[in-house]
């Protein structure tokens, strides 16, 4: 289920594996008798083809585009433009676009259209993962699905969730069944760092018996990750490159597993306006080379400073780029880019 809330619009998206997609204007009730009072029906709806089960869904475009995941291994593409305001009723059903199905050779259990910023919209970036272990990036705005395909991401383990992080949303987070976590970024397809099973690592900083990951939430500036056990107790963990850090501990809130957890943000609080990022990331800073570094050397402390703006790799990052080699020569005072290194 998919909640679209903007531009006036109030709308609640669900696939089931009945092979349906449906979108629900909330702002539109039911008419009288047609279902119990204060209930809205279905304003839209899709169904995949070939029998195929709606596993996943994402909107793009402004709430023009739906991705729609399935349990053949495809991606499907409806175009909601004919259906009155994104959902609003009073148009045409949707009509199949086309479709992605040579990405995935199994279930696409996830996809979700990459964030813009801070202004609640979206890029036309595309992630989706699957069951065959792969995540794979696509620009939308390609006219094929060859030309779109960006990226693809050897996960290696199922994905249970998938999402992006990061100041220009370059990151990915990879949640896997298996409870392990992975940090991509996924422009270059390098993994920046593999935790592993963390299970053991977050009881112990804890003190808490985790068993299960609950999800992350990217929120603006921080990644945080949700844990559970099978006593209701959760707890919270800021991740950064290499490490985690426990913020917060949850006890007694339930009584069984926890399936869902999500981070509130106290509006009162300073936020960075969309018009102020840019003289924002400006002021932030970039690994730089200090030095010409030559194809095939080792990256070494001594060769990096940090230098404004910071459209590169983030400093906080060396511990990670230190010992990768280069692929390619790398000027003096060039930032680095995770596509040079390996």
């Amino acid at each position: 289920m998919l909640w679209s809330s903007g531009q006036g619009q109030q709308v609640v998206v669900t696939s089931g594996q009945d092979g349906l997609v449906r979108l629900f204007d909330l702002r539109q009730p039911a008419p009288a008798g047609a279902t119990p009072e204060g209930l809205s029906r279905a304003v839209a709806e899709m169904r995949l083809p070939r029998k195929e089960e709606a596993l996943s869904v994402s909107l793009g475009y402004g709430g023009t585009l739906a991705a729609v995941g399935g349990s053949r291994g495809l991606v499907h593409f409806f175009d909601l433009r004919s259906v009155g305001g994104g959902g609003g009723g009073g148009g045409s059903p949707p009509s199949l676009l086309g479709t992605y199905q040579d990405a995935h050779t199994d279930e696409v259990t996830g996809v979700r259209f990459q964030p813009a910023g801070l202004s609640g919209g979206t890029t036309s970036l595309l992630v989706t993962s699957s069951e065959d272990g792969l995540v794979c990036t696509h620009d939308t705005s390609q006219p094929s699905e060859e030309l779109a395909l960006a990226s693809v991401l050897n996960v290696a383990t199922p994905p249970r969730e998938v999402g992006f992080f990061g100041p220009a949303c370059e990151g990915l987070y990879c949640l896997t069944g298996s409870e392990t976590v992975q940090i991509w970024h996924h422009d270059s397809a390098q993994r920046i760092f593999d935790f592993g099973d963390v299970r053991e690592r977050l009881s112990q900083s804890s003190g808490l018996a985790v068993e299960y990951l609950v999800g992350c939430q990217w929120d603006g500036s921080d990644l945080s990750l949700a844990a559970g056990n099978s006593e209701g107790d959760a707890a919270l963990f800021k991740v950064d490159a290499g490490s985690m850090s426990l913020t917060h501990t949850l006890s007694s809130g339930h009584k069984g597993c926890i399936r869902g957890c999500i981070l509130s943000r106290d509006e009162s609080e300073k936020r960075v306006l969309e018009v102020e990022e840019p003289a924002r990331r400006h002021a932030r800073r970039s690994l730089v080379a200090s030095r010409l570094i030559r194809a095939g050397s080792v990256i070494s402390v001594t060769d990096l400073i940090c230098k404004r703006p910071g459209s590169g790799i983030s400093p906080k990052l060396i511990d990670d780029v230190v010992g990768m080699t280069a692929k390619s020569d790398i000027n003096e005072d060039e930032r680095l880019a995770w596509e040079k290194l390996c």
